[in-house]
């Protein structure tokens, strides 16, 4: 069902603000109104209580930053992996902040050692690989010049004509000395010893053929050669000491717990200091506006008594155009559907829970759709086990419980059709007993698919009528009592009087005259809200039009033996596969696997098949009858948390 929301209105003593928000957010059970919203333009000139927490964001962020880091050095956190379970009063307990400041320092100071030693090693293999081309020459890199000689470095395209160079340095140039030192696919490297009066005149024509000057650093001292030989002992220091920082942080990586509540302890503060955006405040008192669920008004009385506030509690009203959000609070089945129906999105709060409508026919449908009594089991059984052992959010256990109702469904569903990993019992008896053998079966899809299809259709008549019933409940109680009867008594007369006229010898007569009492009442009523005889008779007339509309949604339905049918042939096509090689071990091992890939593969695309299928006939056929939307989940003022779970 919907849970009922009151608006209420609190007014209390500032020295009260943040103990009485701290036992709020414990209980779960008030959603604030933004002050804009429920002030309007008295917001404007309100003090809004807007506070400032970049220093808590610009921790939290620091915390994050150094998790991300620590990602190669500690165990990966699972997707479904179990959280620790703190209490309020552990979660903001001094000791974790300062064990979450604390283990923070420690590990940037080593992840920034360890970023100055990579960018030492980078700037020296750099300067290593510059050095690579120069080294068989034996002049000191120091060396530029001499009391009366010019020493350059220069590169070369490497398709540089190296008798042309010389000769036009010959030609043009005081005597030069070229050493032509290296060549690879990118350079011509070459050291040029020149008269210091003429290095302009040398290093001109050198210019003329593309050279780029090399320029070592004035630290730079000593052959090439001995220059290497330092890098490569500076690197394999640099790889000790980043060994040994490495070590470290694997140390620290083992248990990051402190530094992982330590954000959620943050981010708690800064949640808690963000609900005083929803304030209004003056030097003494301050007040706010929210929703609270009914169920849960009994502890904010509590909560307010206790802090002497003044408040008011006021139900919804759509006439004065309040928005309440939507809470769902059901058990069971009609649980089962709400991620079904929040994945579509959430009625408007003044409707109705469709929950308790879409969760039978979903599970019937899906389990038509998946038809496996094994891959029901599976399903059943591991949402189980899944929703008991693993962690998961709410979203995803909404998510594993429809697909485990489903999968329950899928049983008795896959014993109708005998259908048990398909075929897989009569394939084994066959290929290696000799035996002809079937599963117990009231319909075998592959056999008789016009049953099932009939089976199929009928259900979804069965379901857009109930949808149409679902829309005259809701203008029945929103007082439109007769429009319930024009509207969906009338057509229902139509659907059954042609249900009796197509199925059923006997009433074949009754059934066309009940068709035609509801044709007629639709011609004589959906047009009465047009002015004039003709356009009311016309109205009426074109209403018919809609019956096209519903054959056409009704065959929509036949998608569930075509979902029934594709589970059923992959599996037996697996299965036929798997005994190809016939009996004995060799045979034995060859089906065993083919059997774990081959219907691991079919119950994970036949489930997600059956499961999409069925959302589409929920939200088109089904939400197209009587379907508000438009809601807005309850959010309420709650710690959200990352790494633990928090504990009342």
């Amino acid at each position: 069902m919907i849970v009922k929301m009151e608006r209420l209105s609190v007014f209390g003593m500032i020295r009260n603000k943040d103990e009485m928000l701290n036992k709020l957010i414990r209980k779960q059970c008030i959603q604030f109104i933004d002050p804009e919203e429920s002030l309007g333009e008295l917001a404007l000139s309100a003090d809004l209580g807007r506070v400032e927490t970049s220093a808590y964001k610009e921790r939290l962020s620091r915390y994050e930053s150094v998790l991300d880091e620590m990602k190669p050095y500690s165990d990966k956190i699972g997707m479904f992996q179990n959280r620790p379970h703190l209490t309020y009063d552990e979660l903001e307990s001094s000791e974790i902040g300062e064990s979450a400041e604390s283990l923070c320092c420690k590990i940037e100071k080593l992840i920034n050692e360890l970023d100055s030693i990579n960018l030492k090693k980078e700037s020296d293999i750099g300067f290593e690989k510059s050095l690579m081309p120069w080294e068989t020459s034996d002049i000191p890199l120091e060396i530029k010049s001499t009391a009366s000689l010019d020493v350059a470095y220069f590169a070369l395209p490497p398709d540089t004509d190296k008798v042309e160079l010389q000769q036009t340095l010959e030609r043009d140039t005081p005597p030069a000395c070229i050493e032509f030192v290296h060549k690879d696919k990118e350079h011509i490297y070459v050291i040029v010893i020149s008269h210091k009066e003429h290095s302009d005149l040398t290093w001109e024509v050198l210019l003329g053929f593309n050279a780029n000057p090399i320029h070592f650093g004035a630290d730079v001292k000593g052959p090439p050669k001995k220059n290497i030989t330092d890098v490569e002992a500076r690197l394999v220091e640099y790889d000790k000491e980043a060994e040994k920082i490495t070590e470290m942080l694997k140390d620290f990586g083992s248990d990051l717990s402190a530094l992982r509540y330590g954000c959620d302890a943050l981010s708690l503060k800064i949640q808690r200091e963000e609900a005083n955006d929803q304030l209004v405040l003056t030097k003494t008192t301050f007040g706010f506006n929210g929703w609270v669920p009914v169920d849960k008004k009994p502890d904010v009385i509590s909560i307010l008594d206790e802090y002497n506030c003044e408040y008011t509690f006021e139900p919804a009203v759509q006439e004065n155009e309040d928005d309440p959000p939507v809470l769902f609070k059901n058990k069971l089945i009609p649980k089962s559907s709400e991620a079904v129906v929040q994945m579509y999105s959430l009625p408007s709060y003044y409707s109705v829970d469709p929950n308790y409508v879409v969760a039978p026919f979903f599970s019937l449908f899906f389990g038509m759709m998946l038809s496996d009594t094994a891959y029901g089991l599976i399903l059943f059984i591991g949402g189980i086990l899944a929703l008991k052992k693993l962690d998961m959010s709410k979203t995803m256990q909404g998510v594993v419980r429809t697909l485990m109702f489903g999968g329950f469904s899928a049983i008795f569903w896959g014993m109708f059709f005998g259908s048990w990993f398909g075929d897989f019992a009569t394939v084994v008896a066959k290929t290696f007993f000799n035996v002809d053998f079937a599963m117990p079966a009231f319909i075998n899809p592959l056999h008789d698919p016009v049953t099932v299809l009939i089976m199929s259709l009928s259900f979804g008549v069965i379901h857009i009528m109930v949808g149409m019933g679902v829309k005259a409940y809701l203008l029945i109680v929103r007082g439109r009592f007769w429009s319930a009867v024009f509207d969906v008594g009338f057509w229902y007369l139509v659907m059954i009087g042609i249900a009796l006229f197509a199925l059923v010898d006997n009433l074949s007569t009754i059934g066309m005259y009940i068709a035609i009492s509801g044709a007629a009442g639709l011609v004589l009523t959906q047009g009465r809200s047009k002015k004039g005889f003709f356009p009311k008779l016309i109205g009426g007339v074109a209403s018919l039009y809609n019956s096209i509309g519903y054959f056409s949604d009704i065959l929509s339905y036949s998608r569930i033996l075509a979902l029934g049918l594709s589970t059923a042939v992959i599996a037996s096509v697996f299965n036929t596969m798997g005994s190809m090689f016939g009996g004995g071990i060799l045979g034995a091992l060859i089906l065993l696997v083919v059997f774990i890939v081959g219907h691991v593969f079919n119950i994970m695309i036949s489930s997600f098949g059956s499961y999409v299928h069925t959302a589409r006939l929920q939200y088109v056929e089904f939400f197209g009858e009587f379907y508000e939307s438009g809601g807005r989940p309850f959010e309420p003022y709650q710690v959200v948390t990352k790494y633990c779970h928090v504990d009342e």
